[in-house]
């Protein structure tokens, strides 16, 4: 004899797990600060952008930017830059404790959400770093990757401005060093960084740190700028 399940609870069982929700970083005080340009900007930062996950070709999702989780309350600096110089976004983050190995910013832009379409994921640079001041002048202490969805989670991409160096990255992390040279971008408007550096890591059952070294060469010498890189844990 079969017995039959109330038509509620057969509904129940064949739904699909609900995807946890996302903690959110917010503006502080709702407000980001950001422009679109009708000229060209180039970026102070010879460090442009760290994302996890190699970037492609499809649309920049506005909606949807979301940084490697601190893993502790305060503020998180971001600054953006398209490629091609004539977006910039500058904006301080109030992030809580939240579990989870991600954090989504909110919101990434205020206005300017139909320009942005017009972006590649590769063509926007995003540096994230925790912070002691909301006026995001400080120097960037622990960066916080932007994270590509869907991307592949065991390759860091840095994005560079050389001024006209050779350049070369190389991560201190878990079961490294890694090391590679850099390379230019496949796109032509090169303005706000024109190296690209492609590093393949083997992420950890826990979130961790390591140190990203940045190499800038102008044949008579090296120029090494220093960061704590916090990546999360293996999905």
């Amino acid at each position: 004899m079969h017995r039959i399940l109330p038509t509620f609870l057969v509904a129940l069982v064949s739904l699909p797990a609900l995807a946890q929700e996302v903690p959110v970083a917010t503006a502080l005080n709702g407000v980001v600060n950001e422009n679109f340009d009708s000229s060209a900007k180039t970026g102070g930062s010879r460090l442009v952008g760290v994302r996890l996950g190699a970037a492609t070709s499809r649309p920049f999702r506005a909606a949807d930017v979301q940084i490697v989780n601190p893993g502790v309350g305060g503020i998180v600096c971001v600054r953006a830059i398209s490629r091609d110089g004539l977006y910039w976004m500058r904006t301080p983050y109030e992030a809580d404790s939240d579990p989870g190995d991600r954090l989504r910013l909110q919101p990434f832009t205020a206005e300017l959400g139909d320009q942005l379409q017009q972006f590649d994921e590769t063509d926007i640079g995003i540096v994230a770093s925790l912070s002691t001041s909301a006026d995001c002048l400080d120097d960037v202490a622990v960066v916080l990757p932007a994270l590509i969805p869907g991307g592949n989670p065991t390759r860091i991409e840095i994005m560079a401005n050389s001024g006209n160096r050779n350049v070369s990255v190389r991560l201190e992390m878990g079961a490294g060093p890694f090391e590679e040279e850099c390379i230019p971008p496949e796109n032509e408007a090169r303005i706000a960084f024109d190296r690209i550096c492609g590093l393949n890591v083997t992420l950890g059952q826990e979130p961790m740190e390591g140190t990203l070294l940045i190499n800038f060469d102008d044949g008579l010498g090296v120029e090494t700028e220093t960061y704590t890189i916090r990546l999360p844990a293996k999905p």
